[in-house]
This record gives C-alpha cells, sequence and structure tokens, in this order.
C-alpha cells in the first residue's frame, strides 16, 4: 500500500509524494509449521525469514531431548540430528531472533513437522 501527503503553504503552493508503506508481520506469523529437508532447495531448512538474525534456537524431540542447538551460528535446523537425519514427526523449537539491523531480540516457541 502507498500513501499519498499534499502540503498546500500560505501562498497557495502546493507538493506532494508517495511512499510506500510497509507492514513486518510478527516473528511468530512468519514461522513455518513444516519442512521437507530432501535437498531440493524447497523448505530444506526449519528457520525465520531471511530478514531476521538468528541468535539461538533450539530444537527438542517428542521426549523434550535437545537435537539441535544453533550455538549462535545464526542458521536454522536442517533436520539432523548428530550428523544423520532425525525421524519425521512433530518437533518443538524455540528462537531467540531479531530483525537485521535492530537491536531487540524476539523469542518464539513454536512446533514444526519434519516430513520426508
Amino acid at each position: 500500500p502507498y500513501i499519498t501527503l499534499t502540503v498546500t503553504d500560505p501562498r497557495g503552493c502546493t507538493g506532494e509524494d508517495t511512499a510506500g508503506i510497509t507492514r513486518i508481520l510478527p516473528l511468530k506469523d512468519l514461522l513455518p509449521n513444516a519442512f521437507t529437508p530432501n535437498g531440493d532447495g524447497l523448505n530444506d531448512e526449519v528457520a525465520p525469514p531471511d530478514l531476521f538474525e538468528i541468535t539461538d534456537m533450539r530444537v527438542y524431540n517428542r521426549w523434550g531431548e535437545e537435537v539441535y542447538n544453533s550455538k549462535g551460528q545464526n542458521r536454522g535446523w536442517d533436520g539432523t540430528t548428530n550428523g544423520k537425519p532425525a525421524l519425521p514427526g512433530l518437533y518443538a523449537c524455540a528462537v531467540k531472533a531479531r530483525l537485521k539491523g535492530n537491536a531487540n531480540i524476539t523469542q518464539v516457541g513454536w512446533t514444526v513437522v519434519l516430513v520426508r
């Protein structure tokens, strides 16, 4: 969407400018709920969109065991555990991330389905 502003001075001279408006959704609304790490280049990793920088990301299996920890690597989970493909199913994720260029860190928890 765009907004146009028109200004008129006391002598009747006018000026006008148009600007685009961008709304960035909350991080929780941008996270995937499923991914398919099969190497096809589509949905191969679960992570926030590229406009966010990951400061910490952890993934847990259905028994509450941590299967992934980003350890400050600014990357998402590729569906592997200890170098081996993780089993398909539901995983709990927690991420701390910030919008690039912004100091405020947001923390979000959600679940994701790994599909093989």
